[in-house]
């Protein structure tokens, strides 16, 4: 399945980009994240989603321009302070590494398993309302690999 991978995966990298959530019905305040939100890197303007938005396991995530979509649109799953777990609108799967998540390692598309550690992700904010994404208690930042899709 890696071998398949486009130019437009989102990896794990050591260093960030920004992404901003897009309002779609949710209130962010100081505290928590609540609703749903198209996850969208600011430096691409492309938003996260499943590559083939079906409910298999065997897709991976790519950036794509911005639509009012289900499969671009993601339900902030609060754990602890930061910490969520994300429910995609379309297909009720979250995303992780296939393995041990390490730098350059690809997400997919997985079923969604309440408290699992390579699952949570950490919402850092950033000035202008912008975050940065990082593997929960890892190093690891969410980024794309490429601006094409």
């Amino acid at each position: 399945m890696e071998a398949n991978r486009t130019k437009s995966d989102l990896r794990f990298i050591k260093t960030y980009l920004l992404f901003v959530l897009i309002l779609s019905a949710a209130r962010i305040n100081a505290q928590t994240i609540k609703g749903t939100f198209a996850i969208q890197n600011i430096e691409s303007k492309k938003d996260l989603r499943p590559k083939d938005p079906r409910y298999s396991d065997s897709i991976n995530l790519v950036s794509y321009k911005h639509n009012n979509w289900k499969c671009e649109t993601w339900d902030f799953i609060h754990l602890e302070a930061d910490a969520y777990q994300l429910k995609n609108l379309y297909s009720g799967k979250t995303f992780q590494a296939l393995v041990n998540p390490e730098e350059g390692s690809a997400l997919w598309h997985r079923d969604l398993v309440a408290g699992q550690k390579n699952q949570s992700w950490e919402f850092l904010k950033q000035a202008y309302g912008y975050y940065i994404i990082r593997l929960k208690d890892t190093e690891l930042y969410l980024t794309i690999s490429s601006s094409k899709t």
